[in-house]
């Protein structure tokens, strides 16, 4: 259950859980709310059956009718994603317990906040689990809720290592005037899209040669405006271009010299994962089970997201490797993501995880 499958990283997860809990020989459906489908095509090549059960009435009344209708289904599991759905199935539990409830943090919070503290008390209360995709998460709730515990867990996001795989080398005559840097994330002040401007404006004045291309833009919204008009007033147009969002990444990954990831926070970042199945080196921030994935020097770099100076210095070291350095760091890359996010791993941790609570 999640609100919805708009484009995202957690809606790509849940999906991937599903194919995965289908394949294992579960019944399986995806529930959501809202109407909202990026993923259909996504949906129908997995042969995954999507109801959408639309909040009509008030959320008591539409809590009421969800538990009924998930009993008279035969549900026996429900895995909630991302903090409106959790909230949402925990009440739905506390009026029909007719099934076992895990409830799925999906990001690193700095702080808990009263919201947040409020529904993880609910958890305790009523979910029989709650997973987070990374340890940083699961390390912030046990300080400051000691009593949930017992029902923690970390299962970490996954990366399809064969869809997500080098591509063939470039030729020398295909080679791009200048280093290519692939951001993919929603374009929002969480993903820090102006601190990653500001920074190119900073390797611009250096006279560094490259480009940067965020792919990521749902709406022209106010934050939009104030990118676009930040990289015209920096003259950096041919530096830094937006995209619209697309769910055909592979490619751009395979067709980029280099990786970013400027977030303030993240859980465990899909689009992190993927450029590290392709082999790519990552400069990314250094924040939440990050630096678990990256290893300066080894694979990519990392810097403080709040320091425009650490971003510029971090992507510096970067752009300035050759070529045969930049392949070691991602070949090192695609290692860290074979044994660290592979599928195998997720499933294993998840039907351990499903079969303790029967």
């Amino acid at each position: 259950m999640i609100s919805s499958l708009r484009l995202g990283g957690a809606e790509r997860q849940l999906l991937g859980l599903a194919s995965i809990l289908q394949k294992a020989g579960h019944e399986v459906c995806v529930l959501t709310y809202r109407k909202d489908n990026f993923y259909a095509d996504t949906t129908s090549s997995l042969g995954l059956e999507h109801v959408v059960y639309e909040k009509k009435t008030n959320v008591l009344s539409w809590a009421l009718s969800l538990g009924h209708y998930l009993k008279e289904q035969g549900c026996e599991l429900l895995i909630a994603f991302l903090p409106g759905a959790c909230l949402k199935a925990l009440l739905v539990h506390r009026l029909n317990p007719s099934f076992r409830l895990i409830v799925s943090e999906r990001n690193f919070s700095r702080r808990l906040g009263v919201l947040e503290e409020f529904r993880l008390w609910c958890a305790w209360s009523e979910a029989d689990k709650v997973v987070c995709n990374n340890h940083a998460q699961e390390a912030l709730i046990r300080r400051q809720i000691p009593v949930l515990s017992d029902k923690l867990c970390t299962i970490s996001n996954f990366v399809d290592v064969d869809t997500f795989s080098p591509g063939p080398s470039a030729s020398p005559e295909d080679a791009a005037p200048c280093r290519r840097m692939l951001v993919t994330a929603r374009l929002c002040r969480r993903k820090n899209a102006l601190g990653l401007i500001r920074a190119a404006a900073l390797l611009k004045e250096k006279g560094l040669r490259f480009r940067i291309d965020w792919w990521g833009v749902l709406r022209e919204n106010t934050y939009y405006n104030k990118c676009k008009n930040i990289i015209a007033g920096y003259g950096l147009e041919e530096y830094f271009i937006l995209h619209p969002a697309t769910a055909e990444v592979r490619e751009l990954y395979r067709s980029s010299d280099l990786f970013c990831l400027p977030s303030f926070y993240e859980g465990t970042s899909n689009s992190l994962a993927e450029a590290l199945a392709c082999g790519k080196p990552v400069v990314c921030s250094a924040v939440s089970d990050n630096p678990r994935y990256v290893k300066p020097g080894e694979n990519g770099f990392l810097f403080d997201p709040s320091d425009v100076v650490s971003i510029a210095d971090a992507l510096e070291r970067a752009l300035v490797l050759d070529d045969e350095a930049l392949a070691r760091l991602g070949q090192a890359s695609r290692e860290i993501a074979v044994t660290q996010l592979h599928p195998d791993r997720f499933a294993r941790a998840y039907q351990e995880l499903i079969d303790s609570l029967r």
